[in-house]
């Protein structure tokens, strides 16, 4: 019979067909949390942990909660939609989430009784003093003169965040009651800080105003110091895929926060003499130049590695990365705010420019998670198209903020030939047992614009130091991105009706996904190289590769909540091409007390044709192996196998715990892979439940999985011309 009777077939059965959800409820199962974690009764705070169970609970009083109070409210386990509505509906008003199962609270006008009545809640009691200080101010040594005289006069610089909003005028009279000198309120985002300046002795005395949550001393930022773009494209000696498919850069922008670059570098330059801004040919924005200038090699060598494009070709050392990229530039010590840099609103100047890849290069020797990690996932979870790398310290364990859940951080290999080896970078884990650095790019042997020399034959400077392999990294992920903005997938060849922008969780993933291990360094997964070096080649399709991408990018909006498991069939071939699955997502902001940062927890399940199945991170040697427990750590998680078996493999995604909100997230497999076609509802199986499905998708779209699945002749869209294939799918 003829395609019009089937598609009139199709749409009869539709019509009577009820629409299945592709989303199943699980039944809800505690995960396993790190050492330390295990017990739900305590607070995990970095001024200690707290044991609720030894102090009497408020709502077992039926005492009154005052207004414009901080109080905490423990849970006996995850929150979920069913409890948030609960406890909104009887007017407590939730803040930010504490480890474990907790959360801040304005109660002002909450109903005492009805909060009373609640089984799931276990204790409430109020923001203790004693948890507001945080236990590492002291002694340090400084960089910056104006820290240094501070230091030498006994006085501290500090970051005090407050409850809730109150006059500035009112806030700043009660600082200086205390003898601090206020240099002003620093707002990134959600967070209502105050940055002052006081005597080391008063600092206690902060702790008695019930408006302020935390007071921790403000960080100081120190930087971290031509073969590259072959080593993480393909590793095979100047061969550039990418460059080959004409992704060089364009129309995308690099958002670089360092000390000064010299803009005038022929590197940089605009042969028009356009001054710099829109009509520039490569600097877009540049703010705070000429402003207390200071290690002008390292940000003009940065950026030289990112985006640097010498007009003249006479030297290919001076191709970045990503060299038709433009850049959004911040001099570190130019934007100061209050004598720190607030990353929170550095990020948002080069997002409202345009930027959604972010580098930077420096950090701090803070072992915590302090305000800047903070910034960086409150930033990410917010504005969820964007992605943040950061260099890890160069030596020891990783600190601040590289130690963020939503950056990328990087870590440096040697150059060719010996880009197996591990050159610099520190070790993980964070003081939270998560794993940093994630990946590794080319560091030592680096090569780029230098500050002293603009043109001619020694207009470039070696370098060594993550520092430098973070910008080649930033600059594979703006190809990435320019991947999906050109409407390389799923086909592979560059197509308008394809466009889409991607979020950053997915290009987080993807470079994670593309990294391979370095066989210089002991073991896989280490403290020392993460998931390992990265190989951009070995993750994205071009049309007529073997490998294959599959990927499903799901925003908050519609993501999981807690017990909620998503589902995904995957066909794998019968060939030798590994298969890598990597699942990503970007976390709620921790608070900035937490000693435990992670926040919602979801679980790869990964199960093969014969029913094996493994977890995510759990490894032995370079693959995935059964067994172990579900990581409860990492906001990253990965199933490799190195000779899959042949036919239809599962692939879970677990919301084990979302304790913030509904939790979106990226999902990335490649190989020998194709979606299960027919099987729209993603239930594994192609029959009559998959028709309304099917027919949503033709008329409404869907996600990426849902559109390859109705994509029954492989165009790369879901159309009314995949019916017959659907039909015939159904027949069989």
């Amino acid at each position: 019979m003829g395609a019009t009777f089937y598609r009139v077939t199709l749409l009869t059965l539709w019509a009577c067909a009820a629409i299945v959800s592709a989303t199943s409820a699980a039944a809800y199962a505690q995960a396993p949390v790190p050492d330390g974690a295990r017990d739900h009764t305590k607070l995990l705070l970095r001024t200690g942990t707290v044991d609720l169970a030894s102090r009497p609970s408020l709502h077992r009083t039926g005492a009154a909660y005052e207004a414009d109070t901080p109080y905490v409210i423990h849970l006996d386990g995850p929150m979920t939609p069913e409890r948030r509505a609960a406890l909104e509906a009887v007017g407590v008003v939730l803040q930010q989430y504490l480890p474990m199962h907790a959360y801040l609270a304005d109660l002002g006008k909450a109903d005492p009784d009805a909060l009373a009545a609640m089984e799931f809640v276990d204790w409430i009691g109020a923001f203790d003093p004693a948890w507001k200080l945080s236990p590492d101010i002291g002694p340090r040594t400084f960089r910056e003169p104006d820290r240094q005289a501070l230091e030498r006069g006994g006085r501290k610089r500090l970051i005090a965040e407050y409850f809730t909003d109150a006059p500035q005028s009112r806030i700043r009279r009660d600082l200086e009651k205390l003898g601090a000198k206020v240099r002003g309120p620093s707002r990134a985002g959600d967070r209502r800080q105050w940055i002052v300046e006081m005597d080391q002795a008063r600092i206690a005395a902060l702790t008695q105003d019930k408006r302020i949550l935390f007071v921790e001393e403000a960080p100081e930022a120190e930087p971290r110091n031509a073969s590259s773009s072959w080593i993480i494209q393909s590793n095979t000696s100047n061969y550039r895929p990418l460059w080959d498919a004409g992704l060089l850069g364009q129309g995308q922008i690099i958002g670089i926060i360092d000390w000064d670059m010299r803009a005038d570098h022929c590197a940089f330059e605009d042969p028009d003499g356009h001054p710099i801004g829109p009509l520039h040919r490569k600097i877009l924005a540049y703010y705070g130049m000429g402003i207390n200038p200071g290690f002008g090699y390292h940000g003009t060598h940065v950026a030289g590695v990112v985006a640097a494009d010498e007009l003249a070709n006479t030297n290919p050392e001076l191709k970045g990365m990503a060299y038709k990229s433009k850049i959004v530039f911040q001099h570190y010590n130019g934007v100061l705010e209050g004598g720190t840099l607030n990353v929170f609103n550095r990020l948002t100047i080069a997002h409202d420019d345009g930027a959604r890849v972010h580098n930077n290069s420096w950090g701090n020797n803070d072992f915590f998670y302090n305000a800047w990690a903070r910034d960086i996932d409150l930033f990410t979870h917010t504005n969820e198209e964007d992605l943040v790398l950061v260099a890890v310290i160069n030596g020891g364990q990783v600190r601040a903020p590289e130690n963020a859940k939503n950056c990328l951080a990087v870590s440096g290999s040697r150059d060719a030939p010996n880009q197996h080896q591990h050159c610099v970078g520190g070790s993980g884990p964070t003081a939270d047992g998560r794993q940093k650095p994630e990946v590794l790019g080319v560091a030592c042997g680096s090569r780029s614009a230098d500050v002293n020399n603009i043109c001619g034959n020694s207009d470039t400077g070696f370098g060594g130091g993550t520092s430098y392999a973070t910008p080649g990294v930033s600059g594979m992920a703006i190809l990435m991105r320019q991947y999906f903005m050109e409407g390389f997938f799923p086909t592979g060849a560059a197509n308008p009706l394809h466009v889409f922008i991607p979020s950053g969780a997915l290009l987080k993933a993807l470079i994670v996904n593309s990294a391979v291990d370095m066989s210089g360094v002991a073991g896989y997964f280490t403290a020392t190289e993460g998931w390992g070096r990265i190989l951009t080649y070995d993750t994205l399709y071009f049309a007529g590769d073997v490998r294959r991408l599959l990927l499903e990018d799901i925003r908050h909006a519609d993501g999981l909540s807690t017990g909620q498991t998503e589902s995904y069939y995957v066909s794998v071939g019968p060939g030798a091409t590994p298969l890598k699955i990597t699942l990503n997502w970007t976390d709620a902001p921790a608070a900035v007390m937490a000693a435990f940062t992670p926040i919602n927890n979801l679980d790869l399940v990964v199960t093969s044709p014969t029913a094996v199945v493994y977890k995510g991170n759990v490894f032995s040697g370079t693959q995935s192996t059964t067994g172990g427990a579900a990581d409860a750590v990492n906001n990253l998680e990965q199933v490799h196998r190195t000779t899959p078996a042949s036919g239809i493999w599962r692939i879970d995604v677990n919301a084990t715990a979302v304790n913030v909100g509904t939790q979106g997230y990226a999902l990335v497999v490649t190989g020998d892979v194709d979606c299960l076609r027919g099987d729209v509802n993603g239930d594994g199986i192609v029959n009559g439940e998959d028709i309304g499905p099917f027919v949503r998708v033709i008329l409404e779209g869907g996600t990426f999985f849902q559109r390859c699945t109705a994509d029954m002749n492989i165009s790369g869209e879901a159309d009314v011309l995949d019916v017959d294939g659907f039909v015939a799918a159904l027949l069989n």
